[in-house]
């Protein structure tokens, strides 16, 4: 497998019970594309955090929605693109002090701090938000 600008593709469930399936997916790829482990285990773990935001908060957890994930690697950079036609919310744009002064939410200050996250809200026909969850995937990250 090329590891220049490879680009892997699934769309889950929006379900609790497919977040055990999300982490199975990025680290498989994580592993096929020879991303080192503590960048993949960044990614993992972003990527359930942001997830399981759009499970509990977006979709409040109603049945037939989905979410759609890819993954990309151009050989310095690996990043899980999720997409989702949930409420937007901005996972980036939250203050750190209002996150710690929750009694939840401590998910998403751990995936700032491990990843480089990008949101862009609803926009288009398609009418999706789209955060791209981005970690150092080349040699030595």
């Amino acid at each position: 497998m090329s590891r220049t600008h490879t680009t892997v593709e699934e769309e889950f469930p929006a379900r609790l019970d497919a977040l055990s399936d999300i982490r199975r997916f990025v680290e498989k790829q994580c592993h096929a594309l020879r991303v080192p482990q503590r960048s993949c285990w960044a990614l993992v773990l972003a990527c359930d955090e942001i997830c399981s935001n759009i499970i509990r908060h977006g979709y409040r957890q109603r049945e037939g929605e989905t979410i759609h994930l890819a993954i990309t690697f151009d050989g310095r950079t690996c990043s899980v693109i999720i997409r989702d036609t949930a409420p937007p919310f901005n996972p980036v744009r939250v203050p750190r002090a209002e996150l710690l002064r929750a009694p939840s939410g401590h998910g998403l200050d751990i995936a700032n701090r491990l990843a480089q996250l990008d949101y862009r809200p609803k926009r288009g026909r398609r009418r999706e938000n789209i955060t791209r969850i981005s970690v150092p995937g080349g040699e030595g990250a």
